[in-house]
């Protein structure tokens, strides 16, 4: 974790195709649907209200670049892209509905249920192997500046939420972090609190 006063918004794409069609999207690059365009314009007028940020940062997948642009457009800053801030690999889960996995994978859905912190996604990672490219992302990023833009998915975020603040990723879920929405983290020496979610 990184020292000193630095501040972090966090803030999910706009909804994506997947997102419409209730898909499990991973690493799968869904483009945002007409709807994720608009709330990217939204956020990007929101986001100017808060204190000055000095870096954008966002995943490589195409619904987060693009929400990302939409902000570095109104922002004036140019957007540093970083695959290690993808969605969590869901390996043969990419592209399913829940549906699908309760046809297909009922075994598995179960194991997933009772502690999806363990489990390893069929030919995909884990919650805790996102979570170590994710960390070191965020601490590369906020070596040279105070205030950090990071846009991402869902999962990335909710699971860093959960982590930072309640120490626990179980739950990741207690978050609801929703679509285009404004999530500010304020990290001051030797703890994290949250200041602001889904706003």
């Amino acid at each position: 974790m990184v020292v000193l006063m630095k501040t972090i918004y966090f803030v999910r794409h706009g909804e994506s195709t997947f997102n419409l069609e209730k898909r499990f999207a991973g690493w799968s690059d869904c483009p945002l649907t007409a709807k994720g365009n608009e709330q990217a314009r939204e956020v990007s007028q929101r986001i100017k209200e808060f204190k000055k940020i000095s870096k954008i940062v966002s995943s490589d997948l195409l619904r987060a670049h693009d929400t990302a642009l939409a902000m570095g457009t109104t922002l004036n800053l140019p957007v540093t892209v970083d695959e290690r801030l993808r969605e969590v690999h869901l390996g043969d889960w990419e592209g399913l509905t829940m549906d699908d996995l309760e046809r297909d994978y009922s075994e598995l859905l179960e194991t997933w249920f009772s502690d999806p912190t363990r489990f390893r996604y069929p030919g995909g990672e884990s919650i805790a192997d996102m979570l170590v490219r994710v960390e070191d992302s965020i601490e590369t990023h906020l070596k040279d500046c105070d205030t950090v833009l990071v846009v991402a998915h869902a999962g990335v975020i909710g699971n860093i939420l959960a982590k930072w603040l309640v120490g626990d990723i179980r739950k990741s879920s207690a978050f609801n972090i929703r679509n285009a929405k404004i999530q500010k983290i304020v990290i001051d020496k030797e703890y994290s609190y949250l200041d602001m979610l889904n706003g």
